[in-house]
């Protein structure tokens, strides 16, 4: 890895022999990408003495951010990555087919090759959405990207182990982490960001979060509320639009006891099965979290 200023700059690539990358095995290539994967240069067909290719880098924040979900985490210490194990996680990411709004930069990431090979606490858990809010009234959003969480909670670009970058003028902004299937949460204070890694551990209590009872405590860990199934800003069990019926529409809708395996977002506890009832089913969760015994109580998002 090499650092470079902002700005505009040129590769020049030599080659002593004149010919470029070739002959006997076929006209070769060479690539530019930056830490977070993406494209600078792209040259498919090098057999000169010499190309230059023009590139340009721009202003960025990193972001090392971490989070629990409380699905797969279970009592910890750490998440489990039964979705990475049984090879369910998607290679592109999933959040703008789930109708979530990337700007400044986010969107069509894809993990590198051998990501998802890597086992233990570094090991890949899901998808996770990022976003960078302004500090103005109604905090928009200026800049997101989709990311990965490790089994500790490490959230990283798509190498698997870089803090995650975002276009944008370094200054003080707000970072929220949102998921598929969990109520997403947000810094409540700014936070200085810059082109240095800056941390932020949405696990610990003294990381103060918008809103009330922004995440869950289990046993003083803070970790995101699961059972979103339906990707609205709340939970709720029974009425319209509740989060517990798609768990049963999704394995078939007339027998409780059928179950479906695969990456869904009814997947509460995202252990790779969709189950209605029985042992560690996915219904179950989503009162527990409304509270546990009224059902008609909800739980609200606390998200700007």
């Amino acid at each position: 890895m090499v650092c470079i200023p902002d700005g505009c700059h040129e590769l020049v690539v030599y080659d002593s022999f004149g010919d470029g990358m070739c002959c006997a095995y076929g006209a070769g290539n060479f690539t530019l990408r930056d830490a977070q994967n993406n494209l600078l240069v792209n040259n498919t067909n090098f057999t000169t003495a010499s190309t230059t290719h023009a590139f340009c880098v721009t202003a960025a924040v990193r972001v090392s951010a971490k989070v629990f979900l409380e699905g797969p985490y279970l009592t910890g210490p750490t998440m489990t990555d039964a979705l990475r194990s049984g090879n369910w996680i998607p290679n592109a990411e999933p959040y703008a087919a789930l109708g979530f709004t990337h700007t400044g930069g986010g969107g069509g990431e894809t993990i590198n090759a051998g990501v998802l090979n890597t086992t233990g606490v570094n090991a890949i858990v899901d998808w996770v959405f990022m976003e960078i809010r302004s500090t103005s009234a109604g905090y928009p959003v200026v800049a997101t990207h989709s990311a990965l969480v490790q089994r500790d909670g490490d959230v990283v670009g798509m190498d698997g182990t870089s803090p995650v970058s975002f276009t944008l003028a370094a200054g003080s902004y707000h970072v929220a982490v949102r998921h598929r299937n969990h109520l997403g949460i947000m810094t409540a204070n700014p936070v200085a960001l810059t082109g240095s890694t800056t941390t932020v551990n949405f696990t610990l209590a003294a990381t103060a979060t918008y809103g009330t009872s922004a995440r869950k405590d289990v046993s003083g860990v803070q970790v995101m509320w699961s059972g979103n199934c339906t990707g609205d800003p709340q939970l709720l069990y029974t009425g319209l639009g509740n989060d517990r019926a798609p768990i049963l529409t999704r394995i078939g809708g007339s027998v409780p006891t059928a179950i479906v395996t695969g990456y869904h977002r009814e997947d509460v506890n995202m252990d790779g099965t969709v189950s209605y009832v029985g042992k560690a089913n996915d219904r179950d969760p989503i009162l527990v979290n409304i509270g546990g015994t009224i059902p008609t109580n909800n739980r609200l998002q606390q998200l700007p």
